[in-house]
C-alpha cells in the first residue's frame, strides 16, 4: 500500500512504475517483483528503493565529457532524456521502516519537501537524493540516521536545468552520522556555515572517523580554517574541493 500510495503521488513519462501493480491486480500484488524494489530473503520486507534515473545520469556524464573537450560550459549537444520522475515525496515512504537502501537520484521532485524526519527510517544504510530538485526545510531532516553509511545530497548540474539545494546556515547536522563512510554534498552553499566566526566546518566533520569520500566541490567556501586538522581522518581516500574560492 505504501509503495502504491508512492507512485501514485508521482508522473512517470517512461513507464518505469510500471510494475508496480495496481490494487485488486492479482499477478502484480507481490511488490518484491516490482521494478526497482527489493525485499529481505527471509521476512519479505521491503530493505530496497532504487528510483535512480539512470538514463539522465548518463546524459549528465556525455555533457560533461563533451564540455571537457570543447572547453565550453555552457555546450549542450542534445535534449535530456525525459525519464525524470515527477512529482512528490510521499509521506507513505516513512512506512517502509525495514528501508536500508533508498535511492532517488536525478529526478525532479519540484523542490517539494520531505515530509518526514528520516530517522523514522532507522535501518537506512544508503541514502542517495542527488540532483533530485528537492528542497528540504531544514537539514535537521537527516539527523540521528546513526546507521547511515552513504548519503549524496549533491545539487550541482547547469546541464539537466535548475536544481534546487538544501539550505542550511551550519554543518552541525552531520555530527551524528556517526557511521558515515562517503558524504557527498556538490553544489550545497556551506558560505555561512564556514563564514560566520560559530562554527567550523571541521569540528563537526572530524567526528565521522569512518569517513572514506568527501566531495565538498561548488560549496561557496571562502574559509581554508577548516583544512588544518584533516588530517585527523586517517581513513579518508577522496576528497574534492573544486570550484571554491578559498581565501588564505
Amino acid at each position: 500500500m505504501a509503495l502504491l500510495n508512492i507512485k501514485s503521488s508521482l508522473y512517470d513519462p517512461s513507464n518505469r512504475l510500471v510494475s508496480w501493480g495496481e490494487r485488486g491486480v492479482q499477478d502484480e500484488k507481490n511488490c518484491c517483483n516490482w521494478q526497482g524494489i527489493r525485499c529481505s530473503n527471509d521476512s519479505f520486507h521491503v530493505i530496497s528503493i532504487d528510483l535512480r534515473n539512470i538514463q539522465l545520469e548518463n546524459y549528465k556524464f556525455e555533457q560533461e565529457e563533451n564540455n571537457k573537450i570543447e572547453q565550453e560550459e555552457s555546450l549542450i549537444l542534445s535534449k535530456p532524456p525525459n525519464t525524470m520522475l515527477q512529482g512528490t515525496i510521499s509521506p507513505s515512504l516513512s512506512n517502509i521502516t525495514h528501508l536500508e537502501y533508498l535511492d532517488l537520484g536525478y529526478n525532479d521532485f519540484q523542490e517539494s519537501d520531505i515530509p518526514f524526519q528520516f530517522s523514522v527510517l532507522s535501518k537506512l544504510v544508503h541514502l542517495d537524493l542527488s540532483f533530485s530538485n528537492i528542497l528540504p526545510s531544514s537539514p535537521n531532516k537527516f539527523t540521528n540516521l546513526s546507521s547511515l553509511r552513504y548519503l549524496d545530497l549533491s545539487c550541482h548540474g547547469y546541464f539537466i536545468g535548475r536544481t534546487s539545494c538544501l539550505q542550511t546556515s551550519t554543518i552541525e547536522w552531520v555530527g551524528g552520522l556517526v557511521n558515515l563512510r562517503v558524504l557527498k554534498l556538490s553544489g550545497i552553499s556551506l558560505y555561512e556555515a564556514t563564514t560566520s566566526g560559530q562554527e567550523s566546518l571541521d569540528e563537526h566533520i572530524l567526528y565521522l572517523s569512518n569517513l572514506r569520500v568527501l566531495d565538498l566541490s561548488y560549496c561557496d567556501i571562502v574559509s581554508p580554517t577548516f583544512l588544518n586538522q584533516f588530517h585527523n581522518l586517517s581513513r579518508l581516500s577522496s576528497l574534492k574541493m573544486n570550484q571554491n574560492v578559498i581565501l588564505t
